[in-house]
């Protein structure tokens, strides 16, 4: 008795129990008819073959969308990598000081058109109290004949200033809270600056800038200061790039003196 194949049901003879078959049953079965082993394996080559073919074409169309939709996240990403270049090369932290001293940033990185200071500080200065100035001057430069400075300041006392400084060698940007008899207070002055057009990338027509705002709390008569709130400024007498900032505090006789533990200046150039 003869049996069928699992997969394609091909007529399948057994040695033993089917050997009284006879020889035209045989051929048949083999080749000589639409159902015969041959006929069913050629259909199913057949269709093997069609299946082939749109598999290869479906796999085909997967891959050309593939590759369109690489592309697409090729540009996205070349897109992307533009607009971080172009973020960064508008603002980006040049430098940064923190804790006791002068702030001396050098070298500074001329891609940039303006500069940005912003960060917390106080004086430290310890044997005076209440506000002292902050001031900035430009590569080295300590000359008074060099600046001209500006400003104005309110406090609680009530007090409001508005003046010239001169002979100090530097512009100030603001004021600050300043040590009582070598005390620490938690109380630090918030400060941001701006320097246009630092760079020496090109001719200027304008002499160097600098101005600062800076906003002070210390409680009325702890060691003698007051909430003050400052808008400051001035120039500096020179078209040269500037390529060094100090800051520092000034004492009543103009003397250069350090910021306090704790500060944070952060130096940024942008545009």
């Amino acid at each position: 008795m003869t049996s069928l194949s699992t997969n394609l049901g091909l007529i399948l003879y057994n040695s033993t129990t089917d050997q009284s078959g006879n020889f035209l049953t045989w051929t048949q079965n083999m080749s000589g008819s639409v159902t015969s082993n041959m006929k069913t394996i050629d259909r199913w080559a057949g269709q093997v073959s069609a299946s082939l073919v749109l598999l290869n074409s479906s796999v085909s169309a997967s891959m050309t969308n593939l590759n369109n939709q690489a592309t697409s996240i090729s540009g996205s990403i070349a897109t992307l990598n533009t607009n971080i270049t172009t973020i960064l090369g508008r603002l980006e932290k040049l430098d940064e000081f923190t804790g006791a001293g002068q702030a001396d940033f050098t070298s500074i990185d001329q891609s940039h058109k303006h500069l940005v200071i912003m960060g917390t500080t106080c004086s430290g200065y310890a044997t005076s109290t209440g506000i002292v100035s902050l001031a900035i001057d430009f590569n080295g430069d300590a000359n008074s004949a060099d600046y001209g400075s500006t400003y104005w300041y309110s406090s609680t006392t009530p007090v409001e200033v508005m003046s010239t400084a001169t002979n100090i060698g530097s512009i100030i940007i603001g004021q600050v809270n300043n040590y009582e008899a070598g005390v620490t207070y938690k109380y630090g002055t918030t400060v941001f600056a701006i320097i246009p057009n630092y760079s020496g990338s090109s001719i200027p027509a304008f002499y160097k800038n600098a101005m600062g705002f800076t906003a002070s709390y210390l409680p009325a008569g702890t060691g003698g200061g007051q909430p003050t709130t400052s808008l400051q400024g001035g120039v500096w007498k020179s078209r040269s790039a500037i390529t060094r900032l100090r800051i520092f505090t000034l004492g009543s006789d103009s003397a250069r003196r350090d910021l306090g533990t704790g500060t944070v200046l952060s130096l940024y150039g942008f545009g």
